[in-house]
């Protein structure tokens, strides 16, 4: 797309514009012959990290609401947010399927039979 701009005419600080990126991205761009790999980022240490395996015994011994786990760790020095913890026991929990239940419901006739009301009201 860069390059393409670029065939076009625009010079680096118009295709800047453009396409909302900087001047230096552009020319990166630009320079190179093939489009750089994105780099993957390390993995940031979680606030979570210390007490996972506190969490991951607590939900296997016992089905605890995330609150309540999230009321324990706090005492237990946690500072983090109840989101994370929230997100965490989701992806944690053992998921139990739901049975599909199929109802009817009477027509309004047997309805009106079962009731006594004719059907000419």
């Amino acid at each position: 797309m860069m390059r393409d701009l670029h065939h076009q005419g625009l010079n680096i600080s118009q295709i800047a514009r453009e396409t909302g990126y900087h001047r230096n991205t552009v020319r990166k761009y630009l320079t190179s012959q093939t489009m750089p790999a994105p780099v993957p980022r390390r993995p940031r240490p979680s606030k979570l990290d210390a007490y996972k395996g506190y969490i991951q015994d607590r939900i296997a011994d016992y089905p605890l609401t995330a609150t309540r786990i999230f009321r324990e760790i706090q005492e237990m020095g946690f500072d983090g947010s109840y989101t994370i913890v929230k997100d965490y026991i989701r992806t944690i929990r053992p998921q139990v399927p739901l049975q599909a239940v199929l109802r009817s419901r009477p027509n309004p006739a047997s309805r009106r039979r079962l009731i006594g009301v004719s059907a000419t009201i």
